[in-house]
């Protein structure tokens, strides 16, 4: 057995008592409570929480965080509220001593593509996520599906680093206005420290109707390449939801290079929530926002609303008119050439093109190939 094997093992009971359900029960008791009107749509008011991820020393202080920013949320009228990647990432503050991790200098090696930073601060995430998966996961779970209900929105709960089949890995939860999961959306493309930490990746792009609209939600990295967002507009999705914890300063440009292009190519809205904070000498920061087409934006940035800082808390609100949206497709369309995609896709991306080069092209008929 190894070392952290062994750790886990002696922590595990204490973990789980920290952990339980009830305490984030008894915490939501306490706190204040509004009920979200039920969106009427074509509209909806979104709500999209750029949260500050520094680690946490108890779940009732989680409890406290995100309650905040939801009753801040649903007070300004939102019916669909929006968290970051990484949201359990405060909650490896459980582990004894963690909150030191804080104290660290905050670096940024991430942007530079080495993935790794000084003093092997990913090896030590690694090992706090491994200690704390299963505490973090119930504490988690408790929580959004608790507030989920308890303010009748339906709430994206960012992203919760989970243990499936003994990896490490990185899944978005979707939960209804009466605290069910709707949807589980793994990370499909991985960031250089996810593949040092040897995260599995999800096979698959979910859109799920909702309340609110009909959504997607892959998850930080998965925007940097179109496919993801293609997918999703061909499966359906009015909205795709960019869940991110960029780790890194932040660069207009950089993130320019996501969700804000996506929106432009696919034709839908855009969220990019984007999550803040210094952890374990790892610096987070990014600007969060609200897109849609240029045609849809009064002054033809594609940016219906954006939060005033990338290194603060804080939530940023608007309006999504989907009736809008139809109108804006109907006039100016798109036209997918699914057939092509299905022809030369696979070769494309190939290990070895010239292994498939003669193979006859295939003809699957996958949702993912399938127009609106």
């Amino acid at each position: 057995m190894s070392t952290a094997e062994r750790l886990a093992t002696a922590l595990l009971p204490w973990l789980a008592w920290r952990s339980r359900p009830r305490l984030v029960h008894a915490a939501l008791e306490r706190l204040p409570c509004r009920r979200a009107a039920t969106p009427v749509l074509p509209r909806v008011r979104i709500a999209v929480v750029q949260l500050d991820i520094t680690l946490v020393s108890s779940a009732r202080e989680f409890v406290e965080r995100v309650h905040c920013r939801v009753l801040e949320a649903v007070t300004a009228g939102a019916s669909l509220v929006i968290f970051p990647e990484y949201t359990s990432l405060p909650l490896a503050g459980l582990l004894p001593g963690a909150r030191l991790l804080a104290d660290r200098p905050a670096q940024s090696s991430e942007a530079h593509g080495s993935g790794q930073t000084e003093g092997g601060a990913y090896d030590v995430m690694a090992m706090a996520f491994r200690l704390t998966a299963r505490a973090a996961r119930r504490v988690y779970l408790a929580t959004f599906s608790g507030l989920a209900a308890r303010f009748g929105v339906t709430l994206l709960a960012g992203s919760l680093i989970e243990l499936v089949d003994g990896r490490l890995c990185n899944a978005g939860y979707l939960f209804g206005p009466d605290g069910r999961i709707l949807a589980r959306q793994a990370k499909t493309h991985l960031v250089p420290s996810e593949v040092a930490m040897g995260y599995a990746t999800g096979e698959e792009i979910h859109v799920v109707d909702t309340v609110a609209g009909r959504l997607a939600f892959p998850i930080c990295m998965d925007h940097t390449y179109f496919e993801t967002a293609r997918i999703a507009a061909l499966r359906g999705a009015d909205l795709i939801i960019d869940p991110a914890a960029n780790n890194a300063y932040y660069n207009h440009h950089a993130q320019a290079r996501g969700v804000w292009n996506r929106v432009q190519e696919v034709q839908t809205y855009g969220v990019f929530c984007g999550a803040v904070g210094r952890v374990a000498g790892v610096v987070f920061e990014g600007r969060s926002g609200v897109y849609a087409p240029l045609g849809l934006t009064p002054d033809g940035s594609g940016v219906l609303a954006e939060a005033q800082t990338f290194d603060r808390e804080e939530v940023v609100l608007a309006d999504l008119d989907y009736a809008a949206l139809d109108e804006y497709r109907r006039h100016e369309p798109l036209e997918y050439n699914v057939e092509l995609y299905r022809r030369y896709l696979p070769v494309a991306y190939a290990r070895d093109p010239r292994s498939v080069a003669q193979q006859p092209a295939p003809t699957g008929t996958g949702r993912a190939g399938e127009g609106r």
